[in-house]
């Protein structure tokens, strides 16, 4: 009878020990787990403050760009032209400059008036960039991706930051 209650007794010790290992592992597990989740939760700040770092930066480059004193070569051209032809051109008088040096003066009027239908243009492409929504942007960047361009080319060619980019195609790639 003794000895079947010492074989009950090991059997039931070795049973508790084994719940004790398999508890053990489990914590260990649990452990590792809650330090990848640190470690995300850290990786996902580091992400987060630069996105944050570069959106202030272009917030303040923004302002500067805004603060500055605007140029008297972003008038529209129909102003500029009409003064300069008009004060240079006097019907009484004898020419006093040259037919070539008029048509140089054309040309160089017409020349700055295509760069400012160029920056209206490249302005509207920017609006039209500013108005798609989201979902819309994060579709464009992952075809570009697969096109084979770099995130900077791509936040580039959507008119966002680098990292804005590298974000949304990171979180794209978790999911």
């Amino acid at each position: 009878m003794t000895t079947l209650l010492i074989v009950i007794s090991f059997l039931i010790h070795g049973l508790s020990l084994f719940c004790i290992v398999l508890l053990y592992m489990q914590l260990s597990r649990v452990k590792e787990l809650e330090k990848k989740q640190q470690q995300t939760i850290r990786e996902m700040e580091e992400i987060v403050l630069a996105y944050v770092t570069e959106i202030k930066e272009q917030n303040d480059d923004f302002f500067m760009r805004l603060n500055q004193p605007k140029e008297k070569s972003s008038q529209p051209f129909a102003s500029t032209a009409k003064k300069t032809f008009v004060s240079s051109v006097d019907l009484k008088s004898e020419p006093t400059e040259s037919l070539t040096e008029l048509f140089d003066e054309e040309k160089q009027i017409n020349d700055s008036d295509t760069k400012v239908l160029k920056k209206q243009r490249s302005n509207e492409d920017e609006d039209e960039h500013n108005e798609l929504s989201l979902e819309q942007i994060k579709e464009k960047a992952i075809f570009l991706e697969k096109k084979g361009l770099t995130i900077e080319e791509i936040a580039k060619n959507l008119h966002r930051g680098k990292t804005e980019i590298e974000l949304m195609l990171q979180f794209r790639q978790e999911s």
